[in-house]
């Protein structure tokens, strides 16, 4: 069984935050920005065991602002930059009924941090519909408070990714579809749609017993229902690849379901639903997110 405070640390170090709907594989344009801003909200009251079976356990939630901003620096070249403002909280009643008998002092789990990505998406080849880009990250070391008054940087919270990117799109052909079912096809008809698959390797800095290397698998279908509504359906896997001393081996996996809908070429609104369907020694939980969509 993983002790309360293990568990606690698995929740903030294993997460995974929703996904912007951004361009996947495919490049900005050359001289514009895209930023989008989100807002979500992630609870759990279950956690995947060593077997991936669910089990009750503490509370938590978190509360999650994410800044992301791309800007086509040339025509084969994206540089992107995100800032996220993360508060955690995690409510153990094993600790404060200890504490309240007092056989333990009294331990914190809210926990706010702040961190930056710093990334650029360059294309390796692209033929008709299909397009393969790589995508070097770096996580700069992330900025930690337990009060909201004192803060530290964590030297050790820093992060190294390489990801490769795989993007092909199609175009609904309505001739093909028979006469009868002709009504059904006209929300689709002439609309582009598009398949993502992503792989990534993440080299993390030792910043806490629980953190591990991690392969991540990400893939995205997308769907666009008319000139200025995308539907996406989403999964996001991270298994950690690196065993540690003392530490279960962990994984995870989201499903994630949004819509993109944009009024103007330049304004979009997200909106996410997502929910963790598998894991080993990680959280079990659900959330939503919105977001604000801006191009200039």
């Amino acid at each position: 069984m993983i002790n309360s405070l293990v568990l606690a640390a698995l929740f903030l170090c294993l997460a995974i935050p929703p996904k912007i709907a951004d361009a996947a594989a495919w490049l900005h344009e050359k001289g514009n920005f895209q930023y989008i801003s989100t807002f979500s909200y992630y609870t759990a009251d279950e956690f995947f065991d060593d077997d991936g079976h669910a089990q009750p356990s503490s509370y938590y939630a978190k509360f999650e602002n994410n800044r992301y901003l791309e800007y086509g620096f040339a025509e084969n070249l994206t540089l992107g930059t995100s800032l996220r403002l993360t508060h955690q909280q995690v409510d153990d009643n094993a600790v404060l009924e200890q504490y309240l008998s007092g056989n333990a002092v009294a331990r914190d789990f809210s926990h706010g941090s702040t961190s930056i990505d710093l990334f650029y998406r360059q294309q390796l080849a692209a033929k008709d519909n299909w397009l393969i880009s790589f995508q070097p990250l770096i996580q700069l070391p992330e900025l930690y408070s337990h009060d909201g008054k004192h803060y530290y940087i964590d030297e050790d919270s820093y992060a190294l990714e390489m990801r490769g990117l795989f993007g092909y799109s199609y175009q609904h052909d309505s001739s093909k579809v028979p006469p009868y079912k002709a009504h059904l096809a006209l929300p689709f008809a002439k609309q582009w749609h598009f398949f993502n698959g992503e792989i990534a390797y993440r080299k993390r800095g030792k910043a806490r017993p629980t953190t591990q290397d991690e392969l991540k698998l990400d893939t995205s279908f997308g769907i666009r229902a008319h000139d200025n509504l995308l539907v996406l359906l989403q999964n996001f896997t991270t298994i950690g690849v690196e065993h540690l001393d003392d530490m279960a081996d962990t994984a995870h996996s989201k499903l994630q379901l949004s819509t993109v809908y944009r009024h103007t070429d330049n304004r979009g609104l997200q909106l996410s639903f997502y929910e963790d369907i598998w894991g080993r020694n990680s959280g079990k939980g659900k959330g939503f997110m919105i977001g604000i969509w801006s191009g200039f």
